[in-house]
């Protein structure tokens, strides 16, 4: 004859023994989320491809400091920003040197001076600088000439009550480069 306390006794160590490590490791899950959603996170967006083209220049000072607009940093070259009070790319045509032309339905994005950081160049010093465009947002080919034209300013003060008005700056441009 069986006796039903001991059944029972020992049904309940066996439900015991099997739930207590399923109720340990859900509370583990548990933690571990919770601590998911009190840590810091990353997502990726988006990605894609873009082909860059990445321009190097040297600028060199004369007698006077000169203050030249940047946008970032690219590893240890800073990045001139592209526009009209920055920094441009003039394409030679049959037409002589033009403005490189975007694409249809491309819209170049306007800057401001609280868009830009001023690196100061002393007097009789140099400075590198990386600019960047996609080849996928103008109209050029492969093998075109090109030159930089930068646009470098006595000092922010003028830079920043003259942004627009790019005749006030001085137009460095540089020798030409072929179109990769």
């Amino acid at each position: 004859m069986m006796n039903l306390g001991t059944d029972v006794k020992t049904m309940y160590r066996f439900m015991f023994s099997i739930l207590t490590p399923a109720m340990i490791l859900l509370s583990q899950i548990c933690a571990a989320q919770q601590a998911d959603r009190d840590a810091p996170t990353a997502k990726v967006d988006w990605a894609t491809t873009l082909e860059l083209i990445r321009v190097a220049i040297t600028i060199r000072t004369a007698d006077t400091q000169l203050f030249i607009p940047v946008c970032g940093k690219h590893m240890a070259d800073e990045v001139l920003c592209y526009g009209s009070a920055t920094a441009m790319v003039e394409v030679e045509t049959r037409k002589g040197w033009t403005l490189m032309k975007s694409i249809p339905n491309m819209v170049d994005g306007y800057l401001s001076p609280a868009d830009v950081v001023n690196r100061l160049i002393p007097p009789r010093t140099q400075a590198r600088f990386t600019l960047e465009f996609s080849k996928r947002s103008y109209s050029i080919e492969q093998g075109q000439r090109a030159r930089l034209v930068i646009m470098a300013w006595p000092d922010r003060e003028t830079m920043v009550n003259n942004w627009q008005q790019t005749d006030r700056a001085l137009r460095l441009v540089t020798s030409t480069f072929q179109l990769p």
